[in-house]
């Protein structure tokens, strides 16, 4: 179970057919089918306030997907509107070698990670930088849960793989093995 949160609800990721969107004040369930099938949710994360991001795999490809939903949605579910209708979902692009995802501390910016680099997606824009990772990831699809890409308070980027940690600070990278071996 992976928990996140997005404005009144809790994004609760807890397998590849369905994401629930706990709202916390009604404390109601709302499950977020896959969009067209054959998606299978890969991993989720949330971009700010009733908006959610995930990557979704897609007959041999892993879909960046938003989904945006009223800051009104559980009165309109009320009324008798259904969920589906409510939620805005757009494609942003598609890769067969996305690995992860994170956002950017100002929910500005997306970052993927695939096995040679960071794709910095601009939510606005839609612009992509490219940066390069100092080593090349394995893909391993048995361990997507592991988290291997994260941002942290100062605007830096992490990136991991077994027993190496690297950080790149928009200039440099830095890169720092771990003194125990991954198990």
């Amino acid at each position: 179970l992976d928990v996140k949160v997005s404005g009144d609800f809790l994004i609760l990721f807890t397998n590849g057919d369905n994401i629930q969107l706990f709202h916390r004040k009604t404390q109601r369930f709302y499950t977020i089918q896959p969009f067209a099938k054959p998606y299978f949710f890969e991993k989720t994360f949330s971009i700010g306030e009733n908006s959610l991001g995930i990557l979704a795999r897609e007959a041999g490809e892993i879909a960046l997907c938003l989904v945006n939903w009223p800051s009104d949605l559980v009165e309109r579910i009320e009324k008798g509107e259904a969920l589906a209708d409510l939620l805005r979902v757009k494609v942003l692009l598609r890769r067969p070698d996305l690995l992860d995802a994170e956002v950017s501390a100002d929910q500005k910016k997306i970052r993927l990670l695939t096995p040679n680099s960071i794709l910095e997606y601009d939510i606005r824009s839609g612009n992509i930088l490219t940066i390069d990772l100092p080593f090349p990831l394995a893909v391993n699809y048995q361990k997507t849960s592991a988290k291997r890409i994260v941002g942290d308070f100062l605007g830096a980027v992490w990136v991991s793989q077994d027993n190496v940690i690297a950080r790149y600070d928009r200039q440099k990278w830095e890169v720092f093995t771990l003194p125990f071996a991954d198990s």
